[in-house]
């Protein structure tokens, strides 16, 4: 599918909502998609995504500036090969109405291509919106944003569906390569809750006692994951020793060791 995604701005621009753009592209690329980024900032670019620089979509360019129906076609040929078109903050936000109103009128003039109004922030009027006219979909980033849509700019609740930001874990916690291919295989951050014990597999670390705590929070209802990273010390009989013992109570709680579904896991 070839998807364009349409701001104001793209990297190297810092801001929120261009940050959010450049993890879809990422995403939909990495789902076999084609992604065209069209912005209005010279020089910008997002490594995913094929860009196409148009000057009139600029946030508070001078309205002088901005010819209607030159901006019209120009967008009219950065879609030509468009199947979706997600709008971010462009129907919603008054920064460039010239550039919103050509796409309101595009999304009525291109009935095969979806276009979908991606809400991070509203401040337009509900009778300029309105006038908009335009044939969208619409998606807010949260529930709050979607109440405030919706009571702003009348348009019932049910028709704006909730798509949260999302967050890529592995640059977000700073993970590196082996521990995010360790978190990926066991899929230990789908949990509720993740307990980390950093050590070895020693009597003295006490290691039942996070088994028993584990236990007690499943009895409550947490799907709660134990996480021990070390092995047993390959110098110690001891705590190979330790480690069946470990491997024992497991069993009495029903557990495996390196089984994705338990619980505990070890590396």
């Amino acid at each position: 599918m070839r998807i364009a995604i349409v701001h104001y701005a793209a990297s190297p621009v810092i801001g929120g909502v261009e940050r959010v753009i450049e993890q879809q592209a990422k995403v939909l690329s990495d789902h076999g998609h084609k992604v065209i980024v069209i912005c209005g900032n010279e020089g910008a670019a997002v490594a995913t995504a094929e860009m196409r620089i148009l000057p009139g979509l600029k946030a508070n360019v001078a309205l002088d500036e901005v010819k209607g129906d030159q901006l019209f076609k120009d967008l009219a040929g950065a879609l030509t090969e468009a199947d979706v078109v997600l709008v971010h903050n462009m129907l919603t936000m008054p920064f460039n109405w010239a550039a919103s109103s050509a796409l309101a009128g595009l999304s009525r003039d291109l009935p095969e291509v979806r276009f979908v109004n991606w809400i991070h922030d509203v401040d337009v009027l509900r009778e300029a919106f309105t006038a908009l006219d335009a044939r969208v979909v619409h998606v807010a980033v949260s529930e709050v944003r979607r109440q405030y849509f919706s009571e702003r700019l009348g348009v019932p609740v049910p028709e704006c569906r909730l798509i949260p930001n999302g967050v890529e874990v592995t640059e977000a916690l700073g993970l590196t390569p082996s521990v995010a291919r360790f978190v990926q295989r066991t899929e230990v951050l789908d949990r509720e809750l993740v307990l980390v014990h950093p050590t070895r597999v020693l009597a003295r670390k006490n290691i039942e006692m996070g088994l028993a705590i584990t236990a007690a929070l499943r009895d409550a209802g947490c799907d709660v994951a134990y996480v021990v990273t070390g092995a047993p010390d390959p110098h110690r009989k001891e705590s190979a020793a330790y480690a069946d013992q470990i491997a024992e109570t497991l069993s009495q709680f029903g557990w495996k060791i390196g089984c994705t579904s338990s619980p505990v896991i070890f590396p």
